[in-house]
């Protein structure tokens, strides 16, 4: 099992509150499993929400099978800080080097920590095997068909979400799992990093094109006015002159480029400006 997300209730009786266990009796079909492993994507409960309801259903269903966590350290350290017990800590700690999961008969699930939309995010691939197409699964960054969500999927650092996909993308695979909305494959990532080294482009566009008479207009002068109700407002005159001038730039290029190319930016699209315009500011 890769990630144990938060999910809507199992309607079974035997209490086991998540559909996850649904679909691990389906892959079982009637077999009892020797050894059950549990990969955390990374630390986010929203993906691993459900992993202690999915243990103990499976203790309660295979007690004599072995259940194996695996994680990154920083994963760990998120568990230990929650108050929820939702997901137990790892154990066993993938570092920099990565693991591989040898499942017999050839079929491997390999590990690397990438980062991109926290610092220790896994690829998770699962390479050619049989008849069987590579998978990758690496979730929270790209959205197949969509713009990604709030603020390039919260990440702390753009070129380091720019850098893990381009990793992803030397990888052999056809399907590729981003842990949200819908399936995708290689030109899924190959377009989301296009899409967002445009945006880091935009960005420095904004942020060269915009004028004093630019911040005039949204309001510049009415920091220094005693009159104006924004006298003397510092947030006033960053948030919504300077940076929301740049961001409006940032979003007429983008819009034009991508907003036929890619579901919901729309919505999303000024916080991705405002993502990439603080990367050029403080990180670039």
């Amino acid at each position: 099992m890769v990630d144990i997300a938060e999910s809507f209730n199992s309607n079974k009786p035997n209490g086991s509150q998540t559909l996850y266990t649904d679909a691990a009796e389906k892959v079982l079909n009637g077999t009892v499993p020797r050894r059950i492993d549990i990969i955390y994507s990374h630390g986010h409960l929203d993906h691993i929400g459900s992993t202690n309801r999915f243990i103990r259903y499976m203790e309660r269903q295979y007690p004599r099978s072995r259940i194996v966590v695996w994680g990154t350290q920083e994963s760990k350290e998120v568990i230990e800080k929650s108050v929820t017990d939702k997901a137990p800590i790892p154990d066993v700690i993938i570092g920099k080097r990565g693991r591989t999961l040898a499942l017999g008969e050839g079929l491997s699930v390999n590990m690397w920590i990438v980062g991109g939309h926290t610092a220790s995010d896994l690829v998770i691939h699962i390479p050619r095997y049989e008849r069987e197409v590579p998978i990758v699964y690496y979730v929270d960054v790209v959205f197949p068909g969509w713009s990604p969500t709030f603020n390039l999927a919260i990440t702390n650092d753009v070129g380091s979400y720019i850098g893990a996909q381009k990793e992803v993308l030397k990888l052999d695979f056809e399907v590729f799992v981003g842990g949200h909305f819908v399936l995708g494959d290689r030109q899924s990532v190959a377009t989301n990093v296009a899409f967002a080294e445009d945006l880091v482009e935009a960005a420095k566009v904004a942020i060269a094109e915009t004028s004093q008479e630019d911040f005039d207009a949204a309001g510049f002068k009415r920091f220094s006015d005693p009159d104006a109700r924004e006298y003397g407002n510092p947030l006033f005159l960053v948030m919504t002159t300077f940076r929301q001038t740049q961001v409006d730039v940032c979003y007429r290029i983008m819009l034009e480029k991508w907003g036929c190319r890619i579901a919901g930016f729309d919505i999303s699209g000024k916080g991705h400006c405002f993502t990439a315009l603080a990367y050029i500011v403080t990180d670039y």
